[in-house]
């Protein structure tokens, strides 16, 4: 019967989740490729998400060893819905998966990074790459043959 203090305590449970209205870069269209004992991986980034990605720069992660001329590649900003190319180069010693990360900061200067791993077995690729040109060039010369010589055929008729 007063003025006297009454105390209740209550738990309220607060469950981080998923920033839903955050940057969600993503990256896409990879394909990688061996010049003279270092790999280039080219590809697109691009924002997914609701708001800005800014100071996006992508690299690559141990155990691949930055190389020149691209050791990290900076995107800079990425508006919702927008997407930038980008390429990495790096040396490989044994491995044949390579985290490619991509790390951005938020709208409050939070920095962020998201990581995917690419596949950097090329020996099936560069064995087309080197046999594909190979077939269209031998192509291409016996069509200019067909050619001159149904040429020669014509002008011997008359």
């Amino acid at each position: 019967n007063g003025i006297n203090s009454h105390e209740s305590i209550l738990t309220i449970p607060v469950l981080p989740t998923e920033n839903k209205k955050g940057a969600n870069p993503l990256i896409s269209n990879v394909q990688v490729s061996l010049e003279g004992g270092v790999y280039r991986i080219a590809g697109d980034v691009s924002n997914a998400g609701l708001r800005s990605a800014k100071s996006v720069v992508i690299r690559t992660e141990a155990p691949a060893i930055p190389a020149d001329p691209f050791k990290m590649y900076v995107v800079g900003s990425l508006e919702p819905d927008d997407f930038s190319s980008f390429e990495v180069t790096f040396k490989l010693p044994s491995s044949s998966r390579v985290p490619l990360i991509v790390e951005y900061k938020d709208d409050d200067g939070n920095k962020l990074f998201t990581q995917t791993d690419v596949d950097v077995d090329v020996s099936p690729l560069s064995d087309q790459t080197t046999s594909l040109p190979m077939i269209g060039t031998i192509l291409v010369w016996l069509l200019v043959l067909i050619i001159a010589a149904a040429i020669i055929y014509s002008w011997r008729k008359r």
